[in-house]
């Protein structure tokens, strides 16, 4: 009967810890008035996330308001561990571009991989596929300039 009860005991506590809820740290809605898509999320050693995806329309991303050149524009943007919008950046073109990945290296440049479908201008170049999806990476430094782009 003892060990019945030891093992009551166990049992009670096993359950009882594991059925803490954990809290959320930071939530963040990011809409336009027109179709959005989140497409990747991750983050950094210093708790930054980064994110990716495709908008059209308006969306805000906290103060930053970007508008959409015709149907759907890619976006990249990194918050902070509080979930505080640094900056949000956006390339499109006369169609359909996608931001599909965001890492940072350890000099502070960025790396932004995306689609787009017949022509996307970044910064001073203009990229043209050869009508269907076509990838492209862009190099922005710790200032956000653009230091290259290739299709």
């Amino acid at each position: 009967m003892k060990k019945f009860f030891t093992y009551l005991f166990i049992i009670a506590v096993l359950i009882s810890t594991s059925s803490f809820s954990q809290s959320w740290e930071w939530a963040q809605k990011f809409g336009s008035s027109g179709i959005d898509e989140g497409l990747n999320i991750n983050a950094d050693k210093y708790g930054n996330t980064f994110i990716a995806g495709s908008f059209s329309g308006t969306v805000n991303f906290g103060s930053i308001q970007l508008v959409s050149n015709a149907y759907d524009d890619m976006f990249f943007g990194k918050l902070d561990s509080n979930g505080t919008v640094l900056w949000a950046k956006q390339f499109g073109g006369a169609s359909t571009d996608y931001g599909g990945e965001m890492i940072a290296d350890s000099l502070g440049n960025y790396y932004l991989l995306g689609t787009f479908q017949d022509t996307i201008i970044v910064a001073t170049d203009t990229l043209i596929s050869a009508g269907m999806k076509e990838m492209l990476i862009v190099k922005l430094d710790s200032n956000l300039n653009v230091v290259w782009v290739k299709r």
